[in-house]
């Protein structure tokens, strides 16, 4: 009898979709083919049909989820929130059911306040960050009131390059223009206005990370026009990097650049490689989510720094090499199986018409 696993998503238009990722709803459509090709049944379950289904609806849910090996977040919210607890909570009591990640491991990877002091004590290389917690009666006082508060948290001095504002959940940045500070009273401007961007869609961003701003190695097409930040995230799998792909928008670019202008992008060494895997390897030993990514960029002194880490279910990627390079190796591990081989993958990926376009160029897969 082939494993089944059920594959739970909150549905498409909640999602907060990320421009330079490939379409989630895309992932949504593909991963239950990938499953019928791996011998295995999948059950799709949308977070409504979870929360919101009358007692009928509820046995049959129980019905299907009893019979999966392992629940999997297909994709999920973009922060820990209260829905995404329900969720795990609801489906938990209709079957016991064994989740991949709990909530509690993805808002690890997901909440920059969590995961930057515990890199940081890893020994992983990052700009110097400040956090600045935000509680509910600092975010909805007046501006005087907040800029005093949040100046008493800031350092006495910002660095020479700047600094770049981020929210406590990695994906909200926010807006062009608005992350970017060179003084202190540019930064409250900034941060006061990106509180009132985010409260006024009811979102709670948990607080600010003030990273000094630090310049990355880019490369440029022939004809000047497009810039290619020196980007890359590193997929892991229980602490065992397995993918890596330049991050921007590879998709996009390359029906805009001609082929042989693409030999500047510049492809990480294998050294720079290497490193990125260590790094990425003492990175996921220091939480608790399974499957999850990190982000690395290479700074115009050559050294290599940590950007960010994110829950690898809502993370993007930019080529579709990863919807069999790296979801095939996903789910031979929910089920207890041993991981393909690279030719194995090759295999998959001519089956199920899906290009490694550039592969070892702009991504690739770590030896496992």
């Amino acid at each position: 009898m082939n494993p089944r696993i059920a594959l739970v998503h909150f549905d498409p238009g909640e999602e907060n979709f990320s421009q330079s990722a490939i379409n989630l709803v895309d992932r949504v459509q593909f991963l239950p083919h990938l499953a019928r090709e791996l011998d295995m049944e999948s059950v799709s379950i949308s977070a409504s049909e979870v929360l919101e289904g009358d007692a009928a609806s509820q046995e049959k849910l129980r019905t299907l989820l009893c019979g999966c090996a392992v629940i999997f977040w297909r994709y999920g919210r973009t922060a820990l929130s209260a829905d995404l607890l329900a969720l795990e909570k609801t489906i938990q009591e209709l079957c016991g059911g064994r989740f991949f990640d709990s909530a509690e491991a993805i808002d690890e990877s997901f909440n920059l306040s969590k995961f930057y002091p515990l890199f940081e004590k890893a020994g992983l290389p990052q700009a110097s960050t400040t956090l600045v917690p935000l509680n509910s009666e600092l975010c909805f006082r007046d501006k005087n009131h907040f800029v005093k508060e949040v100046k008493k948290r800031l350092p006495w001095r910002l660095p020479k390059s700047g600094v770049f504002l981020r929210t406590f959940y990695s994906t909200r940045k926010g807006f062009p223009g608005m992350n970017y500070a060179m003084s202190k009273a540019e930064l409250l401007d900034r941060c006061w206005n990106q509180l009132e961007h985010f409260r006024d869609q009811n979102i709670d961003i948990g607080g600010f990370a003030i990273r000094e701003f630090l310049n990355l190695q880019a490369c440029w097409d022939e004809k000047q026009r497009y810039s290619i930040p020196r980007e890359f995230r590193i997929f892991v799998l229980d602490g065992q990097p397995i993918f890596w792909v330049y991050h921007l928008p590879l998709e996009e670019l390359r029906y805009q650049l001609k082929a042989p202008d693409w030999d500047i992008l510049g492809t990480p060494s294998a050294a720079q490689l290497q490193l990125m895997r260590e790094y990425a390897t003492r990175g996921a030993a220091v939480l608790k989510t399974r499957f999850l990514t990190i982000d690395f960029a290479l700074l115009e002194t050559g050294e290599l720094t940590v950007v960010e880490a994110n829950p690898a279910y809502c993370a993007g990627w930019n080529h579709r090499g990863a919807l069999v390079g790296l979801y095939a190796q996903v789910f031979q591990r929910l089920v207890g199986r041993p991981l393909f081989s690279r030719d194995r993958l090759y295999e998959l990926a001519e089956r199920l018409d899906v290009d490694f376009w550039k592969e070892d160029e702009v991504f690739g897969f770590f030896d496992v």
